[in-house]
């Protein structure tokens, strides 16, 4: 009797052991496949870029029809094909593809392989049927193309970094579309401008019209070339001169002025009024007294975005508002409308007595935009700082379809293709046809992948931004934010303001200058913030860490701190640039909103701007006192002060 209890017993465990069994199994088969998926497809991408079609067909064949990853496969699939001359595979793919962003990618690598092959017709056939194809290509067909379009995506291609616009840029010119001058008008923009990449990348398609050598050693020795004397016969000698000068005045404003009135004398009014514009703006930017009255020798016709921005601001620091207001209203209808120059039209309206338009102005941008214009707008007419509503219930996240380019781009992101990642989140969340709903699912799944970058870029580009003012600014790293900035006496607020336009709160992003971790600390900063306090366990390798990037990147923000008297403006402008550099912008009798409008370096300008709106909004977030923001770009930046 008991030998059969004992068998019966030994036979229910069993049946046990192998029924969880089963269920673990069961359970972790999809946890494995989608670890599988991950390998396969970084697999497939490597032997994608080194153009392996066997391993990459190796590496895709597991992949199915229902993985996230098959719309990747695919397009993968099509491009591999064009590159061996099948062009009719994207042309099979395109209809059924997707992922918007990557038919976006496959129709301009069509168009690109098209244009390479000289293959006009079936160019023509390709972009007429691109009802997603960017706008700027579309004007770039060459049969019955728009030839003011194209002209004007001529103009204001200011980097030459496409294939495909260059074949076709020669292809116009071939077709007189361009002729000499307008090519001669972009050498010198680019190189003037001593972008001598694009420069290069031009002449590459106009071997003909100058060689690259010769105007790389004019840029390059720019200065020294504009106090010579040169031969201005011949149309290469006198844009080396021109080229010349425009170069010299990024560096030498002064020389690169001096020697123009004296060679203005040789030269047409036409290329009098380019070289003008280009010295006028730098004089703006580095603030000389005498930026106005060179803007008096221009006509405008070379005025581009910047040049008609730094007149406004010459203006500005001039008290000159009847200019300010007679520069805004010379822009173009988009660039009026961006908050800056709505704003400063305002307070010149304001200054010109004109005070029910200026009323008018300010309430509009109180009500439009959060910004920093829109903050300063809101303290003008008495609004409520900084406006937010309570967070969506959890369900709407939850509940809401995600899918589409959303989805793979988390995806592509947690395989480790964080550039690709990117470009699909980046394109997902600005399409038109994008809803509010799917931008909220979107930062919240997001936020729970850990990547507050992809979190905030979809927060941004909700409308009604009071709804979505807890994604945009989120609480990552929360305690030892708050704890770093409590032990070095600083505002959390504005520590948290700083990281989200540094770093977008991602520990181990690495800029291009080498920039590390939270605080985007550099290397050379971090090793003297280290040696002058005394942290003997630093290295370069921890930068990416929290609470070491945190540590030196704290320590070094209150040391500006002391040395700018802590005026938040000049402090976060130095955390970006340098504090030698803003010494020099910096005039303590100029008023401190039109010495931001003319810090000389966009980045750095904008990035004060950032920097200094966040502030508020992290105040509002922490439950600290939202003071007005002149009063919060102005006062310290210690805890203590507000």
């Amino acid at each position: 009797m008991q030998k059969k209890e004992s068998c019966l017993l030994f036979h229910n465990l069993r049946l046990i052991i192998l029924l969880l069994t089963a269920s673990l199994l069961l359970v972790g088969a999809p946890v494995k496949a989608a670890v599988d998926e991950q390998k396969l497809i970084v697999q497939a991408e490597k032997n994608y870029r080194r153009d392996r079609p066997r391993s990459f067909a190796s590496a895709v064949r597991p992949i199915k029809q229902d993985s996230v990853y098959y719309p990747l496969v695919r397009y993968w699939q099509s491009i591999m094909k064009l590159r061996r001359n099948h062009p009719e595979a994207i042309e099979q793919y395109l209809p059924t593809a997707q992922s918007p962003y990557l038919a976006q990618q496959a129709r301009r690598k069509l168009l690109e392989y098209y244009a390479g092959k000289k293959q006009w017709q079936q160019f023509r056939a390709a972009v007429a049927g691109a009802g997603d194809c960017p706008q700027q290509i579309a004007a770039l067909q060459m049969g019955k193309a728009d030839r003011k379009k194209l002209r004007t995506l001529w103009r204001e291609d200011t980097k030459m970094n496409s294939t495909l616009c260059l074949s076709l840029y020669q292809q116009a010119y071939k077709k007189q579309i361009l002729n000499k001058d307008d090519v001669w008008i972009k050498i010198r923009s680019l190189a003037g401008d001593k972008k001598l990449s694009a420069t290069k990348r031009l002449l590459r398609y106009f071997p003909k019209i100058i060689s690259y050598s010769k105007v790389r050693k004019v840029v390059n020795r720019a200065r020294r070339y504009v106090q010579g004397k040169h031969s201005l016969a011949g149309r290469a000698n006198r844009e080396l001169v021109m080229i010349a000068a425009m170069a010299a005045v990024r560096g030498n404003p002064k020389t690169a002025i001096s020697r123009w009135h004296k060679f203005s004398q040789y030269f047409s009014a036409e290329e009098n009024d380019h070289v003008w514009t280009v010295l006028a703006t730098w004089a703006a930017r580095w603030h000389r007294e005498d930026a106005l009255a060179l803007y008096r020798a221009t006509t405008g016709k070379y005025a581009d975005e910047h040049a008609r921005a730094w007149f406004v601001r010459a203006a500005l620091r001039n008290n000159d508002y009847a200019k300010v207001l007679r520069g805004v209203d010379a822009m173009p209808p988009a660039e009026a409308q961006l908050s800056a120059w709505r704003y400063w039209r305002a307070i010149a309206l304001q200054q010109q007595q004109q005070h029910a338009a200026a009323t008018a102005e300010l309430v509009a941008l109180a009500t439009e935009e959060e910004d920093f214009y829109g903050l300063l707008a809101r303290e003008e007419v008495g609004h409520e700082l900084v406006q937010s509503q309570p967070p969506p219930a959890a369900a709407t996240a939850v509940n809401a379809p995600f899918a589409g380019d959303f989805a793979l781009a988390l995806a592509v992101r947690q395989a480790g293709l964080a550039s690709l990642a990117r470009g699909l989140w980046r394109h997902a969340a600005r399409v038109e046809e994008v809803s509010e709903t799917q931008l909220i699912v979107a930062a919240h799944k997001a936020a729970q992948a850990k990547w507050p970058l992809a979190s905030i870029d979809a927060a941004n580009r909700i409308d009604t931004a009071a709804t979505a003012h807890h994604l945009r600014f989120p609480f990552p790293y929360k305690q030892e934010i708050l704890s770093h900035s409590k032990k070095r006496g600083l505002d959390p607020a504005f520590v948290y303001g700083l990281i989200r336009q540094e770093s977008r709160f991602m520990p181990r992003i690495v800029s291009s200058a080498k920039a590390q971790g939270l605080m985007q600390v550099i290397p050379r900063t971090a090793r003297a913030v280290a040696r002058a306090h005394g942290y003997h366990k630093y290295h370069v390798s921890r930068l990416k860490r929290v609470d070491t990037n945190m540590t030196i990147g704290t320590t070094y923000l209150a040391n500006l701190a002391d040395n700018l008297n802590a005026a938040p403006a000049m402090v976060a402008a130095a955390y970006n640039a340098g504090p030698s550099r803003v010494k020099k912008w910096y005039r303590s009798s100029e008023e401190l909103l039109i010495a931001i409008e003319n810090i000389p370096i966009t980045e750095t300008r904008l990035y004060v701007k950032y920097v200094l709106a966040n502030r508020l909004h992290y105040r509002h977030r922490l439950g600290l006192e939202v003071p007005p923001m002149t009063h919060s770009i102005s006062q310290s930046i210690h805890s203590a002060a507000l």
